[in-house]
């Protein structure tokens, strides 16, 4: 839809299966609510996302879906970032961390570390940063995870970068440049 410009067609469709609520089974809810909360995100509707976001994740719980709990927690994460409400960043992000660990979903789990590096470094928090980072990427090196190896080695390039560490910088910046271009 996104890469295509359908997303205003999706979004429509999308609105009418929500409209169709109780006569769908509440865990495709939760689903089909994060889905449209992104599209609405995107377009720059934060205000129906959020509550879309919400709503995912009311629907997850009453289905006992920790997965969609989860995904509906990052997208939250997601959004308060954006819109640099750090804290309530962090009140969904550490949750969907925690289930994802619960999942033994160690790829979900490498990507949330990434993205809480990422809310770290908005906050200016470095140490935290670097630490997420590198938690991260030793998962993503244990799942062989090329592209997510080289976004993390860049990440950590940008950390040293900002602490001064020039050296290092260069190295882990030259690494994920030479991981990218292997791909």
């Amino acid at each position: 839809w996104v890469s295509q410009g359908h997303m205003a067609s999706a979004s429509a469709q999308l609105n009418e299966l929500i409209a169709l609520d109780g006569e769908l089974p509440v865990a495709l809810r939760a689903s089909l609510h994060r889905v449209t909360g992104v599209l609405a995100h995107r377009t720059g509707d934060v205000t129906r996302a959020e509550q879309l976001f919400g709503q995912s994740l009311d629907f997850a719980r009453q289905a006992g879906d920790r997965r969609q709990q989860g995904l509906a927690h990052r997208q939250l994460g997601f959004l308060f970032a954006h819109e640099q409400r750090f804290a309530d960043s962090a009140a969904h992000m550490e949750p969907a961390l925690e289930l994802a660990r619960e999942t033994g979903d160690e790829r979900w789990a490498s990507n949330l570390l990434n993205d809480m590096g990422v809310l770290a470094l908005y906050e200016g928090r470095l140490q935290d940063a670097e630490w997420l980072y590198s938690e991260s990427l030793a998962l993503r090196s244990k799942l062989e995870d090329a592209w997510g190896i080289a976004g993390s080695l860049g990440n950590l390039g940008e950390i040293a970068a900002k602490l001064g560490q020039t050296k290092l910088a260069r190295e882990r910046l030259s690494q994920s440049l030479n991981g990218f271009w292997q791909l």
